[in-house]
């Protein structure tokens, strides 16, 4: 599994800029990389085991 990657792409994800107002379509795509990403962790275990 590459963790590496996966650590990359949450940092991406979850990556804040203080200067910028919070919004909904941020949080949402935010949302659906987070979806995204347990699904392929959950992929990957499957195949794994």
């Amino acid at each position: 599994m590459d963790y590496e990657a996966m650590w990359h792409t949450l940092k991406n994800v979850l990556h804040i800029n203080m200067d910028e107002e919070p919004c909904e379509e941020k949080a949402q795509h935010s949302y659906s990389e987070i979806l995204k990403l347990m699904d392929f962790i959950e992929e990957r275990e499957a195949t794994n085991e």
